[in-house]
């Protein structure tokens, strides 16, 4: 473990006075931090005042930003409102008979007919060879 020791204030004073006069120092000494801190005071001093008048400049960016928006939104508003048309006028049309003559209809040509015509010729001819093909009575018995 790790122990101090507490000492005595008088222990860290020193018991004799010093010789030597005090140091006079000249009215013009300055310290170099006193200067830059005067420096630095005038550049924090310029640079609020820059904020400022950006910030100035930014709020009122903003602000007719907003002003414009709710202008436009009025607009917008404004012309969604519907309003109705008046009845329009025009010129009475004259119908006037037509010279050329009516179209006769004509039905198209589908191929139904002739598909119909085509198939019971088919049939026929079937029936036909199944005749033909087909042994008759008179040839199975010998008369």
């Amino acid at each position: 473990m790790f122990y101090y020791q507490i000492y005595d204030n008088d222990f860290f004073q020193s018991t004799k006075p010093s010789e030597k006069p005090l140091s006079q120092i000249d009215p013009n000494f300055q310290l170099h931090s006193d200067i830059r801190a005067e420096k630095r005071e005038e550049y924090d001093m310029l640079r609020r005042n820059k904020e400022a008048e950006l910030d100035g400049v930014r709020r009122e960016r903003e602000e007719r930003h907003k002003y414009e928006e709710n202008l436009e939104i009025q607009k917008m508003r404004k012309e969604a409102v519907h309003k109705a048309q008046p009845v329009r006028h025009y010129k009475t049309v004259e119908i006037q008979r037509a010279e050329k003559p009516v179209t006769i209809p004509n039905s198209p040509k589908f191929a139904y007919e002739e598909r119909k015509r085509r198939k019971i010729q088919e049939e026929e001819e079937v029936e036909v060879r199944d005749e033909e093909s087909r042994p008759s009575l008179n040839d199975t018995f010998d008369i």
